[in-house]
């Protein structure tokens, strides 16, 4: 994907960042780049914390594989960490 050395490179400097997170959630379109992403977040989990980006993310994850139940928790529990995200905001009202 011609984006992703540039999410990278965001990600290398703002590993919470939203707009590079979701928007490498969304390039992940196959099962490799999915597994990638897996482990893309789990890295930069491991880095910054229990950010609410990486709740998120791995609430969308859920609900691609249609754990809805666990994609519900997760996104809740991201707006419990970051009442505005915009992203979180965003899934939950596209549910």
């Amino acid at each position: 994907n011609l984006w992703r050395p540039e999410v990278d490179a965001i990600l290398q400097l703002q590993p919470t960042n939203q707009t590079a997170v979701m928007t490498l959630l969304r390039m992940a379109n196959t099962p490799a780049a999915l597994a990638e992403f897996t482990n893309t977040l789990a890295t930069l989990r491991s880095r910054s914390g229990d950010h609410s980006v990486f709740i998120l993310a791995e609430g969308e994850l859920a609900m691609r594989r249609g754990d809805q139940a666990a994609g519900m928790a997760a996104i809740r529990q991201a707006l419990e960490k970051d009442p505005g995200s915009i992203f979180a905001n965003l899934t939950l009202g596209g549910i």
